[in-house]
């Protein structure tokens, strides 16, 4: 940052690994020592109030000679900071210019950049607004930190240096800002020596190994290794620090030379041929031309003493080990630092057969799928597509660890602005399953919704409305949607629920590849499913470019297991064991034994809001 050449510095880092609080050295650098301004932009105002001004304002009044020089009383507020008259502008960017126009600095901060929208208020990204504020100052500087979101980003070996870098991706593969940002710069990436052969390579999330026996979390932890791509040696964590004390940033075309033990510096290698020496922990710059400097270093090469490899590698396992798209893009991201994307499915109608279907036919409940409910840790969730003439739906059985077996499948004939077919859908839901009522009911509200509306406020327990968005900020949520003439909300109203359909249908896809199923969530079918049903989960493809699902053909089944797998989202139920509602209602299946068929007392409207409140199903059952 202090190099006049530099025109912008991009660090894309895993969580927890000290960017923020680097920020803040820079901004207090700024002020104090420059005595330039400097502007920082947080994502929301919620974070700027109440997690950067207080941490800022504590790193001042632990400094008596610096805090001394700040100015009080209304001069010092959650928005700016002022050292010997010098200000520190603290702002938000994540709807509106206008928090980004007010002041010239010299030194702009762009903190966690991936929660910016792309086109802010109208007038461009947020890295068009930042460098904005810096071009009153020929050398001013852009720094923008962050950890990536989604992209589809592959490797490549560097032919002259044998070292495996990034690959650019096209920008419209790649959703996330950060990483856009970084790869139109110099793609440094911190790279360490192999305890073994002494080749500098760039620790990555695809080195990451454990046994293949390996059952648990605990298990991938202790016994998991990092493998060098040199000389196949798998390197323990304990050498993580003695790499990290060799650490470069190097980019593609380059190769550092590690020198005798004890020496600060580490030679690298141009591609040119020419030789220059640079600090342990610092990068090669080409040349004296202005620069951007974009820096990526992975989680495996953290500070952070509490994110050890065990662990890293521990989390990677479990959220491949879940097959849960959310799951994994979470580790990518947060753990990682490396982007990652959804992708689409390549299977066929007769590959779905061949490994999902179980020894059950539909309608019946599958041995194990009744061995669990006899332990109380079981589920049923249902999925209902709505359609002009139609209703499709789905039941599903939910075991510990996402776990499932589909129950029954189905449509139901009839307008669905008229009563009849609703009446119908109504004894499907008051129905049971081997003694197992339906614990949640999610319904697709996107068309005739005040017929899917009329229906919930029926049923206030079991129903839900939902309609789908692409790309939200959370995979599900709900508000309240009833108000009064005034615009207060309806004590106990109709709640509409919201779901990410990229997270739900990207899960029902995941379920369908082959090495699943031998893992916890996995998914399973009747053997006498029919064709049509596996077609429509194939109805849908999706665009890896813009994470769009393009419909191909019918897909209303794939809607409905979707809906499913988000109502047992809904329940607070993932990852945990499930227990059982008692049963209630009539017996749906003939010669179902042991299963008792108790009816239970249906809950006063009163008792009913105190149970959603509490997260509970309605009959009795603490989530």
């Amino acid at each position: 940052m202090a190099d006049p050449r530099t025109t912008q510095v991009i660090q894309v880092i895993d969580s927890q690994s000290g960017k923020t609080a680097a920020t803040h050295n820079v901004a207090l650098w700024c002020i104090d020592d420059l005595g330039l301004p400097a502007l920082y932009l947080g994502p929301t105002r919620s974070n700027v109030a109440g997690v950067i001004s207080p941490k800022l304002d504590a790193i001042l009044r632990g400094n008596p000679e610096l805090w001394a020089r700040v100015a009080k009383g209304k001069r010092l507020s959650a928005a700016k900071k002022t050292i010997d008259g010098v200000t520190l502008r603290l702002a938000w960017g994540g709807h509106s210019t206008t928090e980004t126009k007010s002041d010239s600095a010299f030194v702009c901060i762009v903190d966690e950049a991936d929660e910016f929208g792309d086109d802010i208020g109208g007038q461009g990204s947020i890295w068009v607004l930042a460098n904005a504020r810096v071009s009153a100052y020929t050398d001013g500087t852009v720094l923008g930190v962050s950890t990536p979101t989604e992209g589809k980003i592959e490797t490549f070996v560097h032919p002259e240096t044998g070292i495996t870098h990034w690959k650019i991706a096209e920008a419209e593969h790649v959703a996330s800002a950060i990483w856009r940002a970084w790869q139109g710069g110099s793609r440094h990436e911190a790279a360490a020596p192999c305890i073994d052969c002494g080749a500098y390579f760039v620790p990555r999330s695809a080195l990451c190994w454990w046994p293949e026996d390996t059952e648990s979390e605990e298990d991938a932890e202790e016994r998991g290794r990092v493998i060098c791509p040199h000389c196949g040696t798998m390197i323990h964590g304990r050498h993580r620090a003695a790499m990290r004390s060799r650490l470069v940033y190097i980019a593609p075309g380059q190769k550092p030379k590690d020198y005798e033990a004890g020496d600060e510096c580490a030679l690298v290698r141009d591609a040119d041929g020419s030789e220059h020496a640079v600090e342990f922990g610092g990068y090669f710059w080409p040349g004296d031309r202005p620069f951007k400097l974009t820096l990526w270093s992975s989680g495996l090469l953290s500070f952070n003493v509490r994110k050890t490899w065990g662990r890293l590698i521990g989390a990677l396992w479990a959220g491949r080990s879940s097959g849960d798209p959310e799951t994994i893009k979470g580790v990518m991201n947060t753990v990682y630092g490396e982007c990652w994307a959804f992708s689409g499915i390549s299977t066929t109608v007769d590959e779905i057969r061949a490994h999902c279907c179980a020894a059950y036919a539909e309608g019946q409940v599958p041995a194990e799928l009744r061995q669990r409910a006899e332990s109380g840790r079981i589920l049923l969730t249902m999925g209902v597509d709505v359609q002009a003439a139609m209703l499709y739906y789905v039941v599903r059985g939910w075991a510990a660890g996402l776990r499932s077996w589909l129950l029954e499948r189905g449509t139901l004939l009839g307008e669905t602005d008229q009563p009849e077919v609703w009446e119908q859908l109504s004894g499907v839901v008051s129905a049971t399953w081997g003694g197992l009522p339906v614990a949640r009911c999610a319904i697709d509200a996107g068309f005739r919704s005040n017929s899917v509306y009329a229906f919930c406020r029926g049923h206030p327990v079991i129903a839900q409305a939902w309609i789908g968005k692409l790309r939200s900020e959370k995979p599900y949520w709900s508000s309240r949607i009833d108000v009064t003439v005034d615009g207060k909300l309806v004590e106990g109203g109709q709640e509409l629920w919201k779901q990410d359909t990229d997270v739900s249908k990207s899960w029902v896809h995941s379920r369908l590849k082959r090495e699943q199923m031998a893992r916890e969530g996995a998914w399973f079918l009747p053997q006498d499913i029919p064709t049509e049903y596996l077609q429509q989960l194939l109805g849908e493809y999706r665009d890896d470019a813009t994470g769009a699902w393009i419909a191909v053909g019918p897909n209303h089944y794939l809607d409905c297991e979707a809906l499913a797998y988000m109502a047992i989202r809904s329940l607070g139920a993932r990852e945990r064991a499930i227990g059982a509602p008692p049963a209630s209602g009539g017996e749906r299946l003939a010669g179902d034994a042991g299963y008792s068929d108790r009816a239970q007392p249906a809950p006063t409207p009163q008792a009913a809001k105190r149970r959603r409140r509490r997260g509970q199903l309605g009959r009795g059952v603490q989530l």
